[in-house]
């Protein structure tokens, strides 16, 4: 896996790059804000994790017969953007097994669940 992170520029506000950026990814990586605060621009962890989720989504997304958005907005890609993101950060903080990133069972039993989760 490439750790070159694509060469971005323009702005770091809504509607610039970073908007673009997030197209086709799991909704962990895209930027979401409010009408009171525009949304935290993207780290350069950040851009390494959505670049690696990228290349995962293209190759996972194939084996599991899915289109990369498909993929991305499946239980499937939420393991890969967050398995990402932990990497990317240090891990530790999430614990996705890499199977849960094209077995939809382990995908599952890592993601599922009856809590209902609020973020406020």
């Amino acid at each position: 896996m490439s750790s070159r992170v694509p060469a971005f520029t323009g702005p770091l506000l809504p509607g610039g790059w970073q908007h673009d950026v997030a197209r086709d990814l799991s909704v962990v990586l895209q930027p979401r804000s409010n009408d009171e605060y525009a949304p935290v621009p993207y780290s350069l962890r950040d851009l390494r994790a959505v670049h690696r989720t990228r290349e995962e989504s293209a190759r996972a997304g194939s084996k599991v017969g899915a289109t990369q958005r498909d993929y991305a907005s499946s239980r499937l890609g939420t393991a890969a953007a967050l398995r990402a993101i932990d990497d990317e950060w240090g891990g530790g903080f999430y614990r996705i097994p890499s199977e849960a990133t094209t077995d939809q069972d382990a995908a599952n039993e890592a993601l599922g669940g009856d809590q209902l989760i609020i973020d406020v």
